[in-house]
């Protein structure tokens, strides 16, 4: 899955957000009461990658997509995280929170159209939400990220 959801640092932690939800997800599955893995956010180093964002930088089809393919993993996440017989732990909570928070977010971005004067309301608020999310899949008691990304690549 993938959004372009603006500049580099907003990029940066929607991929932390999106490979966090992937561990946690794994978690769940293995039916961990918490989340074992710490995910880093990392600057991308996008200097000349082209994007097809418009002039915020916000690609609102890619967002579009990328909301629509969440709340499918969600639907279908849905017995791992609260069916029958599923993990209905504090962890499960969290990680149907993040998901929402990462589908809201991706909505938003992708309904306001480039130029709106509520263009940058809409970003900032879909950055909270997308930081939350990525705080909601750390593990408990873990550190949580700074705003500024740290420096590197993204991915391991």
């Amino acid at each position: 899955m993938y959004a372009d959801v603006g500049p580099a640092a907003a990029q940066a932690w929607m991929v932390a957000a999106v490979d966090a939800l992937a561990h946690a997800l794994v978690d769940l599955a293995d039916d961990r009461a918490d989340f074992t893995r710490h995910t880093q956010v990392h600057a991308l180093r996008l200097l000349g990658a082209p994007h097809g964002g418009d002039d915020d930088g916000v690609d609102r089809a890619s967002c579009a997509a990328a909301a629509t393919e969440l709340r499918r993993l969600r639907h279908e996440a849905q017995e791992l995280l609260v069916g029958p017989g599923a993990c209905t732990t504090k962890a499960g909570q969290r990680a149907t929170r993040a998901m929402d928070l990462l589908v809201g977010a991706l909505d938003d971005l992708a309904a306001v159209p480039p130029g709106d004067a509520r263009a940058g309301i809409t970003r900032a608020a879909a950055m909270r939400g997308i930081r939350s999310a990525y705080r909601l899949l750390q593990p408990e008691g873990s550190q949580p990220a700074g705003d500024a990304p740290r420096s590197g690549t993204a991915g391991h």
